[in-house]
């Protein structure tokens, strides 16, 4: 029998050994409420959530809650925020009846700044025709009910 027949069978032998726990607790170790979601984020835009929420400390996130756009060429960096995935005990803060606080911001030479923000069911990053837009889903709309493309300073 080749070498990797050996080697292969040599580890489903071990298999039966592993407690389930044991494996278990290989897989899926970071805590999906973790506060590096947020302070992983750039210093204006993290100073800006501490800002509109300083109830919801301490500040913490689900995976997702920032998610990035990077473009080719002369246009900006964007981040969209999830509010939808972010901790905070009164949700009333961050989400009504149109939906969860979806937020984007745009990099700039000094920092970043807030470009959009709404309460809508999702919202997403993507390039329409080679720019920047955004992708709104509103409450009983299938697919988005909006896309707003960016004109270089807002998206309208």
């Amino acid at each position: 029998m080749a070498r990797s027949g050996r080697f292969l069978l040599a580890l489903l032998a071990l298999l039966p050994l592993m407690s389930g726990g044991a494996m278990a607790r290989g897989l899926g170790r970071e805590n999906p409420w973790a506060s590096d979601h947020i302070t992983d984020l750039p210093r204006d835009i993290r100073a800006s959530v501490a800002r509109q929420y300083p109830g919801c400390e301490p500040a913490r996130a689900q995976h997702g809650f920032a998610r990035y756009l990077t473009t080719p060429g002369a246009h900006p960096d964007f981040v969209a925020l999830h509010f939808d995935l972010f901790g905070c005990s009164d949700r009333s803060a961050i989400c009504t009846s149109s939906g969860c606080l979806h937020q984007v911001y745009a990099a700039t030479r000094a920092g970043y700044r807030l470009v959009y923000s709404g309460h809508i069911d999702d919202i997403e990053l993507r390039l329409v025709g080679g720019r920047p837009a955004v992708a709104l889903s509103c409450t009983g709309a299938i697919g988005a009910c909006r896309i707003l493309i960016w004109n270089g300073r807002r998206f309208r």
